[in-house]
């Protein structure tokens, strides 16, 4: 009887913890093994316009690249209905656009 019970105590532990931690993964994904904290803006003028940022270096570029990515297209997914964006600034650029630390792309969503 005491092994239903440990695993019964085990789950609502792990469950516990899993909530526990969430709110810290907001804004959060995780490419190449990496955590990339991103950041979005968008002009309430033209919420379409998104400028996205996520830190990197030499050694994290590539995850950096799609951590970046991501996030602009989970942006125009939920306002538009579509992944597509029109690259100003691409995450995909010879020479990428590290301003402070920081890679930041800009582009426009494609709508419906």
């Amino acid at each position: 009887m005491r092994h239903p019970m440990m695993i019964a105590a085990a789950l609502c532990g792990a469950l516990a913890l899993s909530a526990c931690t969430s709110p810290f993964q907001k804004n959060r994904t995780v490419f190449d093994g990496r955590s990339y904290k991103s950041k979005l803006d968008v002009s309430k003028d033209d919420p379409a316009a998104v400028m996205a940022s996520v830190g990197a270096t030499s050694e994290t570029l590539a995850g950096a690249r799609e951590a970046v990515r991501h996030r602009a297209t989970t942006h125009c997914i939920k306002q538009y209905g579509s992944s597509d964006i029109v690259w100003d600034i691409s995450p995909d650029a010879e020479e990428p656009n590290i301003v402070n630390g920081n890679l930041v792309v800009k582009g426009r969503c494609l709508g419906w």
